[in-house]
């Protein structure tokens, strides 16, 4: 590929994200975020309760902020309540959509599979983020940077992901190339 033809590639999928992007996350996402919120408070809070042992007696999706970038899930103890900022947490997921959507090559059959595989895999990641904040949640106030790290973490995970399902088949093979030019008797 010629350089110009790249530069023009790039250019075309950094437009072609901003587009995606923007739909995803103001059109669609954070619309529907309170539901999600909500989901995942019944994934998490049944764990937390059943297989943990922790006396959640309800929840509570607090949607606010604009476009509902504030939401927070809120589960209740005896006697306490235990609100959890799920806004940036779950935003990663319209980031990741928006990703996949916007790369060319990828057949729609092929798209569909990276897109659900990859959303599947956030959902899990949300839930274990909200169990493990909730179950330490004593400890994690006395640590700053852990929420902080998390936080990039999380941030970073969309694009880990989209490269990894995305490009598969290229890392595969190229890792294969690398692997077959190695000297042998190394």
């Amino acid at each position: 590929m010629r350089h110009g033809d790249r530069r023009r590639s790039v250019l075309l999928f950094c437009f072609r994200f901003l587009v995606y992007a923007t739909v995803c996350l103001a059109g669609l996402w954070w619309l529907i975020l309170p539901h999600y919120a909500w989901g995942l408070g019944q994934c998490a809070g049944g764990i937390l309760k059943y297989t943990m042992g922790k006396p959640i007696e309800s929840l509570e999706v607090q949607a606010g902020g604009t476009l509902n970038t504030e939401t927070l899930l809120v589960f209740y103890t005896p006697g306490k309540k235990h609100p959890i900022a799920v806004a940036a947490l779950a935003t990663n997921l319209a980031t990741y959509a928006a990703l996949v959507l916007a790369t060319s090559g990828l057949v729609l059959g092929r798209r569909m599979k990276v897109l659900g595989l990859g959303l599947l895999i956030l959902l899990i990641t949300h839930v274990l983020y909200i169990v493990l904040a909730f179950y330490f949640a004593a400890y994690i106030a006395n640590a700053s940077e852990i929420p902080m790290a998390l936080a990039e973490f999380f941030i970073m995970v969309p694009f880990l992901l989209w490269i990894a399902l995305a490009y598969w088949p290229q890392l595969g093979a190229a890792i294969a190339r690398g692997q077959k030019d190695q000297p042998s008797g190394a």
